[in-house]
């Protein structure tokens, strides 16, 4: 059985765009289909014809992750609607899937409490969280991650001594850091680790 997975970056996506104009009688245009739910998603990954959830045109709040409990074929979890409003509470939640290995969430505010709580996830190996509001507290407690080893932040609460360290971190091999108001100190530091 294949499952499927989902990339852990896309640098860009181009839109299917059909023009009025182009629909000429006898052509049709291609079939557009809706994204599957997050409890379609979740059954998918029960009945072991997948082991990841994508969400992209789905916003959700933290109230919407209690499904997220006994689902442990969930491997991959990557909420990237823009407008998801998901905070420290909701990462609690997510903490719970301690299977988890890929995490990827857009929007929300997920601060230093949120961090604290990801850090007892001992599976997780790639964690994309590109707009948080963590400080340099915050981002210390992952390395207590056993496995991490691709870490993509943005928080403009970040410093020069939260990328300093990174250097601590067990088994990180790439970083990817947006927006984050660092120095020439701080890229000195990243290039001082070696196993980058």
């Amino acid at each position: 059985m294949t499952k499927k997975t989902a990339p852990d970056f896309a640098f860009f996506t181009l839109p299917t765009i059909i023009l009025p104009f182009l629909l000429l009688p006898g052509c049709s245009s291609p079939a557009i289909t809706a994204e599957p739910s997050l409890a379609e998603q979740l059954s998918a990954i029960r009945n072991g014809s997948t082991d990841v959830v994508l969400l992209e045109t789905t916003p959700l709040t933290d109230a919407d992750l209690g499904g997220l409990v006994d689902v442990p074929g969930l491997r991959t979890l990557q909420l990237d609607h823009a407008e998801n409003k998901l905070s420290d509470a909701g990462m609690k939640q997510i903490a719970k899937l301690t299977q988890l290995e890929h995490l990827r969430i857009r929007g929300g505010s997920i601060g230093d409490d949120g961090l604290k709580a990801l850090s007892t996830m001992p599976n997780l190996r790639i964690l994309n969280l590109p707009q948080g509001t963590f400080t340099d507290a915050g981002l210390a407690q992952l390395k207590t991650l056993p496995n991490l080893q691709m870490l993509r932040i943005g928080s403009p609460k970040v410093t020069d001594e939260g990328i300093a360290a990174l250097k601590d971190f067990p088994s990180l091999r790439r970083v990817h850091l947006i927006d984050i108001p660092i120095t020439d100190r701080g890229l000195a530091d990243l290039q001082s680790i070696p196993k980058l």
